[in-house]
Order: structure tokens, then sequence, then C-alpha cells
């Protein structure tokens, strides 16, 4: 079929299935509408790209026209995020979207688990990988499976054995710049399974870090800048640290949602700061003890492991791939691949010219060398960490209001 050429679209799609997909979701506090499917609204355009960078301020806004919304078409418009040196390629246009993901191994991968879920009226494939805070996790209402990787192999047993009904998550620290080029001081990873509050020492060093504080809804107050934690719910989770290294002591706000975007306390650049990477990564157990909750963990070189809670009990077993492990009574899951090093490969295509499933290919690229080719689907936010920090894009149907506040 002889696809016709195209200016711009996009749009969105609600996950409605008896497994829901649990995503990154983005308030409007940051910019994104809430997703309108459900109001009865007919799919069809116009559309338009959403463009999210960090956590402040109204997302960038690219309008897309597409001549017949019932054909493929495909254009080759470059579309520059303003303010940044990211340029996004809008390629093609599929009215009836679908894709086959396949697990390939790669040293360079993240953790990635293929689970099917079983039970009562379902039988559906999904993929868990720890490279995207939108596809770490499935929740529904009887239960919650993610996965969780951790980096550093020769400590996985001891963070397995740490993991309590108090912990918060896991803080992974890298040195990014010794003092003296020829030390054989370990760089990392090092890597702590933390509760809210925690002293921690990098082994081999005089670096010290403490966690001050644990925010599972981590706000700011635009006017003030206070942070502040409005819910129990873990709906941006964050924990505020204090590191010391000999004299010099800082502390810096890091974000599960947001890995490489830390605020720090101070004001100005601080060269100490950087000379430490940190990464932190919600896994707290006690938010989940209400329901079912699984957690499959993965280390290169290591067996994976499953952590099970639900009330006051908490389980460690190794993961035995093919076996059945019971979400309730009607519902259970297996895993059928997994990996500690592994991407996750799309190959995609359009079934018909109909207008079912409208989704964009999208080409990113931008001064530092990251280039992506990736699939909108319509509704969905995809999250895409690179070296100016983490970007979110969404397709979707442009409100004729203007989807604005």
């Amino acid at each position: 079929m002889k696809k016709k050429s195209c200016h711009k679209a996009f749009k969105r799609h609600s996950w409605m299935i008896s497994i829901i997909l649990m995503f990154f979701a983005v308030s409007s506090g940051w910019g994104f509408p809430p997703d309108r499917r459900q109001t009865g609204r007919p799919l069809n355009g116009p559309w338009e790209l959403l463009v999210q960078i960090g956590m402040q301020g109204a997302p960038m806004r690219f309008p897309i026209k597409v001549e017949h919304e019932n054909k493929p078409c495909t254009f080759n418009r470059i579309m520059p995020v303003m303010g940044t040196p990211v340029k996004l390629t809008l390629q093609e246009y599929l009215p009836d979207f679908s894709k086959e993901t396949m697990l390939v191994e790669s040293e360079a991968g993240s953790g990635v688990a293929g689970v099917l879920i079983e039970g009562e009226g379902i039988h559906q494939k999904m993929w868990l990988t720890t490279d995207s805070p939108a596809r770490s996790s499935l929740t529904s209402q009887i239960g919650r499976i993610s996965i969780e990787k951790l980096e550093d192999s020769a400590h996985y047993d001891r963070n397995i054995r740490q993991l309590n009904q108090e912990t918060v998550g896991v803080l992974s620290v890298r040195i990014t710049e010794q003092e003296d080029e020829n030390s054989d001081q370990r760089s990392g990873p090092f890597e702590f399974v933390i509760g809210a509050k925690e002293e921690l020492s990098l082994e081999g060093t005089d670096y010290h870090i403490t966690i001050l504080e644990y925010f599972p809804h981590f706000t700011i107050n635009n006017q003030t800048k206070e942070e502040s934690n409005q819910s129990d719910q873990p709906v941006n989770p964050a924990i505020k640290v204090r590191v010391t290294h000999g004299d010099t002591t800082y502390e810096r706000w890091l974000w599960s949602k947001f890995p490489h975007f830390a605020r720090s306390m101070h004001p100005g650049r601080n060269p100490e700061a950087e000379s430490l990477e940190m990464v932190y990564r919600h896994m707290a157990i006690r938010d989940r003890l209400d329901s079912q909750s699984f957690f499959i963990m993965v280390s290169p070189q290591q067996k994976p492991m499953l952590v099970s809670c639900q009330k006051d009990n908490l389980n460690t077993e190794e993961l035995v791939l093919g076996r059945k492990y019971s979400l309730s009574e009607k519902y259970h899951f297996i895993v059928e691949q997994i990996s500690a090093q592994a991407i996750l490969k799309d190959q995609w295509k359009n079934n018909s010219e109909t207008l079912k499933n409208p989704a964009i290919i999208v080409f990113l690229d931008d001064d530092a060398g990251t280039q992506e080719q990736f699939a909108l689907e319509l509704g969905t936010p995809v999250h895409k960490n690179i070296s100016e920090g983490t970007f979110v894009f969404m397709f979707k149907q442009k409100d004729p209001a203007g989807d604005r506040k």
C-alpha cells in the first residue's frame, strides 16, 4: 500500500483492561490534562503532541494535522523542542497501530520480565522493565507486580535480606569524579535498601549520606518554593538527603519518577554535589500491605528473587520461570521471561485503514548523541531520560476548549 505524505498529528488512549498498567501519572499540576476518552468524545482529530520537561511548568504543545485520519501516512517534519538541543522528527502516522515486543539481551540493558496474567476473563502478556517508571509495575484491584534491578551484584544478597516493612526504596550512588586519578578507590555502584531515616557510608570512602525525609507525594509551592507532602499515596515519591564529604556538606532532593532531575537545596552550582550521581527508586513495601504485592528482584549474574507481601507477612524466595503465583482465588501470574540485562524492542505495523488505535512514530535526537525511534500511542505517556533531564511525550486529541487552565 502506498502511503501518503502528510503534516503532523497526535492522539490519546486510555488503557482499560482487566489489569491496569500503572504508569507514571503526570498530574495536572505538571501540565498534562486528564484523559477524556471516557466522556464519550468520538475518536477523531484534531491531534496534538505534548512535551513535558521535568516536573515544573506547562507542557509544550505541537498541533498535528493529518489529511486522512483513516489512512497511514508518512512525514518528515522536524520539531525542535525550544530551549533544549532536543529535536523530534515526526516520521509516520498509523490509524490502526499494533506492536509486538521482544526481549533482547544487552550488557547495557535493564531489568526485564515478561509476565502472563491469567484468570477469569483474562489471558494477557505484559512486559515490565526497570528502564521506565511507566512500565516498571502492574496494578489492579487484586494486587500489584513490579520489577526492581539491583546494580550492586556484590551486595545483592545483603540488600534482599534487608527488605522489610519499613523499606521506602533503593538508593544507588556512583562517584563520578575521583580526587586522585590514580586512586584505586571504588567508584560504585553503591546500593542501599533504605528506610525513611537512614545513616549510610560509602565503603572505602569518606562519603556519608543521611536520609532526612521521605515524601510519598512530594509537592512544591510555586510561590514560596517550600516542599511538602500532600498525601500518603505514592504519587510522586521523593527523598531528601544530606551528603557529607570531608568538610563539605550539602542537601538535595531525589525523585523516583524523575531520576535525572535532582534539585540542590542550595542556590548556585555546587561542584562537590556533582561528584556523586544518586538515583532513588521507590519501593515502599508498607504502602502495599493492604493488598497482595510482588516484587521481582534482578541483578547481573544473580538468581532472580520474588518478594511477596500481604498484611504483616513478607516472604522472599527464588523466582521460578513458568510457576503460577496466586493473586487471588481467580487470578494468577506467570513469569515467562526474565533478564537483568536486556532491552525491549518493538516491531510495529498498521493493521487496516480504520481509525481504531492511532499512533505516531517519532525519532528523537540531541547534541549528546541520543538517537532513538519510538511509537506514541494515543493517550499513553512515554518517558525518556536523556542528558537534558526527564522528558515526557504524549499524543492526544486536542481539546476544542484548548485543555488550558
